[in-house]
């Protein structure tokens, strides 16, 4: 089943099937020797945050024992991180190699791929601990899902959707809060703060797509369109931090003048482009937004 909670479930049963199905996804794809390590990572990082997401969400039912879940959990991504960033700047730079290739040389490029390329084989042939790392990965998924399968909500609708409406509400004022901090101070830290919070408004829209898919999808579309670009404008602003943090990876490979040039011109013209969008994708406000949740997970008829 989907990454959806399904009102006719029962929200105590909808949190440890999802629950379950994000951490068996993660600690599968870690545990098999037969899958890339750096893809393995990745997903299994993007399935810690969706079930981070789902906490977040259902934080209401009990805030004490969930807050504890989703630190421990943060802690796991970041121990996978530490073997999945040097590998994911040479990505990145793949992607963002088409978008600002007018005017350069192809050989250009080459050279600064095959310095990030050095690079990543550096720092992963650097990480003895790997193994390490990832097993105890492992091991902290398990172990927060024998803490997840204790998870219980009060029983009835009207809890539920009060948990989920309140939920909700909570991740789409702290979006807006982040929107209003790179309206008025539009550095790198600002949106990656936005970004983090547009993601989490995403995945508990995505969450509650069951709910009322007329109302709650197209949110869920333009929210995701909205990461795409935040996550590009991320991209952007670490590969133009490498640059200037490690001159010495760009000695043979030309002046990084150009490249940096580049991508600075792209990130203006992204940072326009995002913030008129997401004054459109929080249009709708957290109380409005709420009230949807809880009168159709009710079973109540909206106004």
């Amino acid at each position: 089943m989907s990454y959806r909670i399904h009102p006719d479930s029962g929200l105590t049963d909808e949190v440890r099937r999802i629950a379950g199905r994000e951490i068996h996804r993660a600690t599968s794809l870690l545990v098999d020797p037969d899958i890339d390590r750096h893809f393995a990572v990745h997903k299994a990082r993007r399935a810690i945050k969706r079930l981070r997401a789902l906490l977040s969400l259902v934080g209401a039912a009990d805030r004490r024992k969930i807050d504890r879940s989703y630190q421990r959990l943060g802690e796991v991504g970041r121990t996978l991180s530490a073997i999945r960033d040097a590998a994911a700047m040479v990505e990145v730079f793949d992607r963002l190699r088409e978008g600002i290739s007018d005017g350069m040389e192809p050989a250009a490029f080459d050279g600064f791929r095959f310095a990030l390329v050095t690079r990543r084989d550096r720092i992963v042939g650097a990480q003895v601990d790997a193994d390490a790392l990832v097993s105890g990965a492992v091991d902290g998924l398990r172990r927060e899902m024998r803490t997840i399968e204790r998870f219980k909500a009060k029983p009835g609708t009207r809890w539920a959707g009060r948990i989920l409406g309140n939920g909700i509400a909570r991740s789409r004022r702290r979006a807006r809060a982040a929107l209003a901090a790179a309206q008025a101070h539009p550095d790198p830290e600002a949106f990656h703060a936005l970004r983090k919070r547009i993601n989490a408004n995403l995945f508990h829209l995505r969450l509650l797509r069951e709910i009322h898919p007329e109302r709650i999808g197209p949110l869920a579309k333009a929210a995701s369109d909205l990461g795409t670009r935040l996550g590009h404008h991320h991209d952007i602003c670490v590969l133009i931090a490498l640059i200037d943090g490690e001159p010495s990876l760009w000695e043979g490979v030309g002046e990084p003048t150009a490249m940096r040039a580049a991508l600075v011109g792209e990130l203006g013209v992204l940072e326009k482009d995002i913030l008129l969008r997401a004054g459109e994708v929080l249009a709708i406000g957290p109380g409005r937004l709420r009230r949807i949740v809880e009168r159709r997970y009710a079973g109540l008829a909206e106004d």
